[in-house]
């Protein structure tokens, strides 16, 4: 179960990287993904935030 976590994080990850290299109007990376991914990307930083502060 972690590692499907994981490789699904691994996989918005790459996605957004690929977004921001192609991304030619210098926006923050993200911007060039659809709704939805923005939104999972979203709980994912806040999720990331959250585990820091333990």
């Amino acid at each position: 179960m972690v590692v499907e976590s994981v490789k699904k994080v691994k996989n918005i990850v790459s996605e957004v990287f690929k977004g921001y290299a192609s991304n030619s109007t210098g926006g923050c990376c993200g911007v060039s993904l659809p709704p939805e991914e923005q939104r999972q990307l979203k709980r994912l930083k806040e999720g990331a935030q959250a585990e820091k502060k333990d």
